[in-house]
């Protein structure tokens, strides 16, 4: 069983505010804030279309497990959960 809490990376505007939570989280919750890694942070982004299709690809299949008040994508920064199962 595979659970997902992720973003759907949608535009160039989803990902800067996804950025800007990310780096939000680090600066308030991690234990030590590096300055550095976000001047050389890179990522590739995912739409949730693309992460099921490459999910399925290799044997997964798309569960409806995800509880109501979960579904969908919200806010935002786009968030869902997802569930996927082999």
């Amino acid at each position: 069983m595979l659970i997902i809490k992720e973003n759907d990376s949608d535009n160039q505007y989803t990902e800067i505010i996804i950025d800007a939570v990310h780096f939000l989280y680090d600066m308030v919750l991690g234990p030590t804030f590096n300055y550095g890694y976000y001047s050389n942070y890179k990522i590739t982004r995912y739409t949730k279309e693309d992460i099921t299709k490459l999910l399925t690809s290799i044997g997964f299949k798309n569960v409806p497990y995800v509880p109501e008040r979960y579904k969908g994508i919200r806010g935002a920064a786009r968030g869902y959960y997802d569930v996927f199962m082999k």
